[in-house]
């Protein structure tokens, strides 16, 4: 006589989808880090003063905060209103 088939495992499924959103979230690292080693040293500086300031205080009166000059502003072009 032949077994009836387990029921199927909801927690099974729930590991699977963190396994697989930490796969998916270590290639989105990855791929950040390649490109950013592929462009050039000005849109570095710029991600770096990004990340050494992320609020933007820097450049407010009677801020200690390094990264003053790292801002990066793109050039008007026929895209920008």
């Amino acid at each position: 006589m032949r077994q009836a088939p387990k029921p199927y495992s909801k927690r099974g499924a729930l590991l699977y989808c963190v396994a697989y959103a930490d796969f998916v979230t270590a290639m989105m690292a990855l791929f950040i880090v390649l490109w950013l080693l592929n462009q050039s040293p000005k849109i570095q500086a710029a991600v770096g003063g990004y990340f050494r300031d992320p609020n933007g205080t820097a450049s407010k009166p009677a801020s200690d905060k390094p990264g003053v000059s790292d801002r990066f502003v793109l050039a008007p072009g026929p895209w920008r209103g």
